[in-house]
């Protein structure tokens, strides 16, 4: 199967028309037998072309436009963020700090050194980010909505780890939901499954769901300094750190599902946790 293919069926299975900013074929060609994995060394890349691989597949993007085009994917979370009632300048404002942050970061990396890699390797290779993500964010929140609705409005956090629990990702992976701010006693409220579009919004984008009636946020990850920022705020309300490689196995675990159906050879490894 062509990269362009594979790539052809991540967005239809995201319900998306084009290929989003962190998302990106960077050598392109035939693949029949791959690795897939969430991150990528140039040690990883030999392995696989040493064990009779012709392509590899990750998650995070390697570099290149992906790498450097990260922090306009983040825009994405706006969607989430006026859905869930934050007005959208209130919301774009929330975001500023964050994505000023990715972009001045990713700026000093060096973008070309896996392509490179690569393509003197002359090996198939691509990320696939946002449009797992979607996948993941959606699958998650179906579940957890529905089993919170069939809990009641006593619904604790507590009971929302629980529930998180009841995807295979979750329960099969080493790192636990945390309740990183608030309690696991407190009422679970309104829920948001933060999730897709980059990475986290930071703790600015926490309070303004807080302050427009999310009582618990769900976020894959979030820095230390955003945490006990957010211990402070005046805005309060729950923040519960689902865990980074639980969430992104749920995605690759479906894209994989999919492309096996289309009779591609597929080893899923570093940091992939098993789903059903």
């Amino acid at each position: 199967m062509h990269t362009d293919r594979i790539m052809r069926l991540a967005l239809e299975m995201a319900g998306l028309t084009e290929v989003p900013e962190d998302t990106q074929v960077y050598v392109p060609g035939e693949i029949t037998k791959a690795l897939v994995c969430i991150d990528v060394d140039t040690g990883l890349l030999s392995i696989a072309r040493d064990l009779g691989y012709d392509g590899v597949i990750v998650h995070h993007p390697q570099g290149d436009e992906a790498m450097l085009n990260l922090h306009l994917v983040m825009n994405r979370q706006l969607q989430t963020l006026t859905k869930a009632g934050v007005p959208e300048d209130e919301a774009r404002e929330a975001l500023r700090p964050r994505q000023f942050g990715v972009e001045r970061n990713n700026h000093m990396r060096n973008w070309d050194y896996m392509p490179s890699v690569a393509r003197l390797m002359g090996i198939p290779f691509m990320n696939v980010h946002y449009p797992c993500d979607l996948m993941m964010e959606r699958i998650v929140d179906a579940h957890v909505q529905r089993r919170l609705a069939e809990t009641g409005p006593a619904a604790t956090v507590q009971d929302l780890t629980d529930i998180l629990l009841e995807i295979p990702e979750f329960a099969h992976a080493k790192t636990r939901p945390a309740v990183v701010v608030g309690g696991p006693a407190a009422p679970a409220g309104k829920v948001v499954t933060a999730f897709a579009g980059g990475t986290n919004g930071g703790s600015a984008v926490v309070e303004a769901y807080w302050r427009h009636g999310i009582g618990t946020v769900m976020t894959l990850h979030m820095e230390v300094a955003d945490i006990l920022k957010l211990r402070q705020s005046e805005v309060k309300g729950t923040l519960v750190v689902a865990g980074h490689m639980a969430c992104d196995s749920v995605g690759l675990n479906a894209l994989v599902r999919v492309l096996r159906a289309n009779r591609l050879d597929l080893t899923p490894m570093g940091g992939i946790v098993p789903g059903a």
